[in-house]
């Protein structure tokens, strides 16, 4: 009977690690370049499987093994807007920043009076030839972006942006909504993309997809505490002497 009580305390924790990857894929919706997350689970039988100083431990409940992230491509939305690049592939764009190279898929940009192309976090994006710097005379409606990312202001080619891909992108560590960092030891590879200018790529996530999963998980949730007081009422039966 105690080890239910282990099993459903379980099946709330997994509920409530659930409900805070949900709520943070909700609270990204309109982040552009957010890639959703999602929790993975297996029994505890499956975690002590085998002969090992483990193999006798009660096998009972739900244990979490790892969120990962989904990096498929996010719906676009048109802007009109120059400086909105949405990337169309599996590649991601190249951040410089103090402590190395990031990346990201969000392509909202702006530049700086120096005409440095910059993130909403101030951080410049790198091109082929290294951070892109554009002339700060010409009005951006003459700049131009073509689908090899190459940056033409006028008639003046001046940039080409960067675009790099990972064989695992779960090997990313995230930095921000939609910025990431890779391993010192992973190297990114070139990637085969088109770009596609007056448009942002948002969250890949659905507000639909991810209220039923809520949903779920609060069935999921209410279900253990149903469970957890019934056999906590069933132990305090059996074990009242006032009860007999």
């Amino acid at each position: 009977m105690l080890s239910g009580l282990y099993s459903a305390a379980s099946g709330i924790s997994a509920a409530e690690i659930n409900q805070q990857v949900v709520s943070r894929n909700l609270a990204h919706l309109d982040q552009p370049g957010y890639r959703r997350e999602f929790v993975s689970f297996q029994t505890m039988e499956n975690r002590f499987r085998g002969d090992g100083p483990w193999s006798n431990v009660p096998r009972l409940g739900a244990d979490p093994v790892s969120i990962t992230r989904d990096f498929s491509q996010g719906r676009g939305e048109h802007t009109g807007r120059s400086l909105d690049v949405a990337i169309h592939g599996d590649g991601f764009f190249v951040l410089q920043s103090p402590n190395g190279p990031l990346y990201t898929r969000n392509g909202v940009f702006n530049l700086t009076p120096e005409g440095d192309l910059v993130t909403n976090d101030g951080l410049r994006v790198e091109g082929t030839n290294g951070p892109i710097s554009l002339p700060t005379d010409a009005p951006l409606q003459q700049l131009t972006i073509f689908a090899d990312g190459t940056i033409v202001n006028g008639d003046r080619e001046v940039a080409q942006f960067q675009s790099v891909r990972f064989n695992d992108p779960q090997v990313l560590q995230a930095i921000g909504p939609s910025t990431f960092a890779a391993p010192s030891d992973v190297v990114p590879q070139p990637a085969e993309v088109t770009f596609e200018q007056g448009e942002r790529e948002m969250a890949n996530a659905s507000p639909t997809d991810e209220l039923v999963r809520m949903i779920v998980g609060l069935r999921h949730h209410e279900a253990s505490q149903r469970a957890l007081r019934t056999i906590a009422e069933a132990v305090q039966k059996h074990t009242d002497p006032r009860g007999a």
